[in-house]
Order: structure tokens, then sequence, then C-alpha cells
């Protein structure tokens, strides 16, 4: 499959606000385990599909809406994109283990174009394998999320990590991660929906804080490890972590439509 990448490289293509709010109530937060969908090992490791699904509901519902599969109500239809979504055809989800960067790619630019339309711009910004064609940096490019968000025509997605700190080496063990959903952002805090049920049962949104890291190494047994963590940042504010974790934004996805 060919990727459609085109990168900011600093360069915007409209006035960016500072704060960008016009999605946040509009945009779903699916909780990944919601038992009326009946995902596979009870949607733990379905943050992925259920994130983008988020944006994707979004944009069929502002001038895209071929993106949404039949379904009777709002929900059965976002349950029925998440399971396409997770197909193995698209972001092959592993109940088991998530998905993957390039998985998430690959199913984005997928089932946008079996929709029947065409992507602008489809990037990735973060340490992880991706494919070497959407891959615009190794640190990721929050200016490019921001844009993305801002633009009717675009979504965000974060991959995040959980790592244990370890105060006497500075290093940052990775022991998992973890999709959310970019819905906005307010100065240099963005706005998240978070698919875990961690963030709660109900609709949220959640300011989350990033805050850059100049020392240490990021390190874990995924390939890309070990590397230095300066240019990384710690997710805080209301982000939702996993007990005695720090959690590290690694990367993000953005993708912009015709």
């Amino acid at each position: 499959m060919a990727f459609a990448a085109v990168a900011f490289f600093g360069v915007s293509l409209f006035a960016q606000p500072s704060s960008y709010r016009a999605k946040v109530q509009s945009t779903p937060r699916f909780l990944q385990t919601d038992r009326d969908a009946g995902f596979e090992n009870a949607g733990d490791q379905y943050c992925a599909p259920a994130a983008v699904s988020n944006s994707l509901m979004w944009l069929a519902n502002h001038g895209y809406r071929k993106l949404k599969p039949a379904g009777g109500t709002e929900k059965a239809a976002q349950i029925r994109m998440i399971k396409l979504l997770a197909d193995s055809d698209l972001m092959n989800t592993n109940p088991e283990k998530g998905t993957d960067v390039s998985e998430v790619i690959t199913g984005v630019q997928g089932y946008v174009e079996n929709a029947g339309y065409e992507i602008a711009q489809l990037q990735y910004s973060g340490w992880r394998p991706a494919p070497r064609d959407v891959v615009a940096g190794k640190f990721p490019d929050l200016d490019a999320v921001r844009e993305a968000i801002a633009d009717p025509r675009g979504a965000a997605w974060l991959n995040v990590g959980w790592y244990r700190y370890d105060e006497d080496s500075g290093n940052y063990a990775r022991s998992g991660g973890h999709w959310v959903t970019v819905v906005g952002y307010d100065g240099e805090d963005l706005l998240i929906h978070d698919p875990s049920p961690r963030a709660g049962t109900g609709f949220s949104t959640q300011r989350v804080t990033l805050e850059a890291i100049d020392e240490g190494r990021l390190t874990g047994h995924q390939t890309n490890l070990p590397r230095s963590a300066k240019g990384y940042f710690i997710v805080g504010g209301e982000m939702k972590v996993s007990k005695n974790a720090t959690c590290i934004l690694d990367g993000a996805v953005v993708v912009t439509l015709h």
C-alpha cells in the first residue's frame, strides 16, 4: 500500500489560533471496553481503533458522510467502524497486544480510501517504527498536531508510553503504550478524549500538559530503544496514568483529507 505524506516543515497553511475547541463537544469519546461492542478480549487492547474512530465519526458528521458505516444509531455506527478498523485488512489489531504505529497508518489510509476519499496528508512523528514515507521526524511534532486539529478536514492521535522512572540511572523503562484522540488545544495544553476506562465511563474531555524532558534515556525491548529521552515530553495534567507510571509522548499521527 502506498502512503500519502505531506510534511509541514514549519509552514502553516493558515493562521493557527492560540486555542481551538470547536471539535471538543461534537467529537465522541468511545469507551474501548464498552460491553455493547463485544470487542475481542473485552476491548482491553482496542484503544487505537477506538481513538481513531472518534475523529472519523466527527469527520463523517462534518462533510465526509461516507466514512460512517450503516447503523441504526450513532453508537451502533461507531461500533461497526471500530470493528472495521480493527480488522486484519486494516489495523490488524491484536486483542492481546494492541496496534502499532505502522498498523494505525495502514488502517487510517485504508479506511479513508475504501470510503472513497483522498488523503492530502498522513504523517507520523516519533521514535516508533513507521513506513519511511510518512515519517516527519523522530520527535513528536506538536505544531503539526495543532494545525491538523484546527483544520476542519484534519485529525490527530497521540501514542503515549507507560514508563517506570529510575532516579539512580535516569532511565525511563517502557512497559506498554496507549492511543488517545486529540480534540482541541488551549495554548500549550492539548485536549483529548481517552478511550480507556481509566478516564471514566461517561463523556469527558481531559486537558493534558506536555513537559519537555531534558535528560535521561528511554529504555525497553521495543525497536529503536534505548535512546535519549531529550526532546520527548512527559504527559501530565488530567491524563489518567497507570499506577506508578510516567506517561511519555512517544509520537503522534496526523491526517488531513482533501
